[in-house]
């Protein structure tokens, strides 16, 4: 069972976040903080869970609300769920998915640091599930100053996760066609090689009585033939 821990209160894009959750292995089981909130990152994880039918625990304080207790796998009460929960994720050696707050930068990357001395894996909910990475002379700093992601990390990735970051970076309506060229775009590698599944490209096929037909249609389209 892969059990993902989510914290941090920031936002993102246009469904981002349900995608990046959608995108997760299953069977899965997550652990949230179920509080009265206005931060739409976070009642938008809340919404999700709850029209997808997710199997989630849920830490509060005895202050959560119903629909929230009613739905949960479990209820764990506490005066403290935070640290409840982090109790939990460091003992169970579970994922983070943070909700990184661009609004308030300092503090997300104070509290992703101390998640990451603290031994846990943590994860950009808002980003498409990049991973975040500490140096030991950066911690102090902005996100901007951890290393970039490596080709070899990203080749690691599956490939949902992978689509789901290019769109979080500006390719929200232009889909990759394969692992190669998406991490392309992600590395900054040479633009040549994008290949758009809306571009029109110009096809031959060879049938099996050696006869030809040529057509023009999208790369999009093309998959879909390919693959039946």
């Amino acid at each position: 069972m892969n059990q993902y821990v989510i914290m941090g209160a920031g936002n993102s894009s246009t469904s981002v976040i349900e995608d990046s959750l959608s995108d997760l292995p299953t069977p899965r089981t997550f652990h949230i903080v179920a509080e009265k909130t206005s931060a739409e990152g976070i009642c938008r994880v809340y919404d999700w869970l709850l029209d997808n039918g997710e199997k989630y625990v849920a830490y509060h304080n005895g202050d959560a609300p119903t629909v929230l207790c009613d739905s949960a796998v479990k209820n764990v009460g506490d005066s403290d769920p935070y640290l409840t929960m982090l109790s939990v994720a460091k003992a169970g050696n579970m994922e983070v998915l943070y909700l990184w707050n661009d609004a308030d930068n300092n503090n997300s990357t104070n509290h992703v640091t101390s998640l990451i001395d603290a031994g846990l894996r943590v994860i950009d909910l808002t980003q498409g599930l990049t991973p975040f990475r500490l140096v030991e002379d950066v911690k102090n700093d902005t996100v901007d100053s951890l290393p970039p992601v490596t080709r070899k990390e990203y080749e690691d990735m599956p490939i949902a996760t992978l689509r789901q970051q290019a769109k979080a970076q500006g390719a929200a309506d232009k889909h990759f066609v394969s692992k190669e060229n998406i991490i392309d775009f992600l590395t900054g590698a040479s633009e040549a090689k994008q290949v758009w599944e809306d571009d029109a490209v110009v096809v031959t096929v060879v049938y099996k009585d050696q006869t030809t037909k040529t057509f023009k249609s999208t790369v999009h389209n093309i998959n879909l033939f390919m693959n039946k």
